[in-house]
């Protein structure tokens, strides 16, 4: 929908049976992987996956259920691995306040200002980012709800999730979105039963030694950012380093 299209700040049409129509194609191009957004259900405008409203449905812009399950047997077939990216950070979208139970009670399954921090802080602007793993941690980011990993109702329910979620459709592992955000005895921990799930972390840093102490044990991964910023200061110099 070329009209739909032209809002940059919303869904623009693509889905898990388009996915599913172009396995061919990407078998031909040599593709051994595809990694889906967050699949779960959104806030208004979260095409991007990274307002989660519901951990517990699928989201109806991407597809249902039985679309997820299929494309993982294709890709399969084509000896190819589906990676899912999941949210373990936070929920919600900016016109949700965490502290204000009537505003916080449409997210699920965490749905109590309790399963989020109180902290009054958050990640807006790059220095935000240099104020150390407690800001990090602690602070919403983009003033988006955070979840309380140190509450154990939450660090048990999103376990629980993460191990279902991926049994469930028999993904070959996660992309983990804003890792250093999150409680990394948490992420250590990633799963707590069962087979060993493969993660890769998003650390959006600068720094290899920084991005490398996440890629612990045999099956925790990171993605290159240390070499994403060399080559973007090469070919575009001069330019502010996002931190997020």
């Amino acid at each position: 929908n070329e009209v739909h299209c032209a809002k940059l700040d919303d869904y623009c049409g693509g889905n898990l049976p388009g996915i599913r129509a172009k396995l061919e194609y990407l078998e031909e191009l040599g593709v051994d992987g595809v990694i889906l957004s967050p699949i779960v259900t959104q806030m208004p405008h979260g095409y991007h996956g990274y307002w989660t409203k519901d951990l517990t449905s699928v989201n109806p812009e991407y597809g249902n259920e039985d679309d997820i399950r299929e494309l993982v047997v294709l890709l399969h077939e084509r000896k190819m691995k589906a990676i899912v990216d999941v949210n373990l950070n936070h929920a919600g979208g900016p016109t949700v306040n965490s502290s204000d139970p009537e505003s916080v009670s449409i997210l699920k399954p965490f749905d109590r200002p309790e399963f989020y921090h109180d902290d009054n802080c958050s990640l807006m602007h790059n220095e935000d980012y240099d104020k150390g793993p407690a800001f990090l941690e602690r602070c919403k980011l983009y003033g988006l709800p955070d979840y309380n990993h140190e509450n154990p109702r939450v660090w048990q329910r999103l376990m629980k999730w993460v191990r279902e979620h991926v049994d469930m459709y028999g993904f070959d592992g996660i992309r983990v979105d804003a890792a250093r955000h999150i409680l990394r005895s948490f992420l250590d921990h990633i799963p707590e039963n069962g087979s060993p799930i493969p993660a890769f972390f998003e650390v959006v840093n600068g720094e290899m030694s920084y991005v490398a102490g996440y890629a612990t044990g045999d099956y925790a991964a990171v993605y290159n950012y240390p070499l994403y910023f060399t080559l973007k200061d090469i070919f575009v110099p001069d330019q502010p380093k996002p931190k997020s």
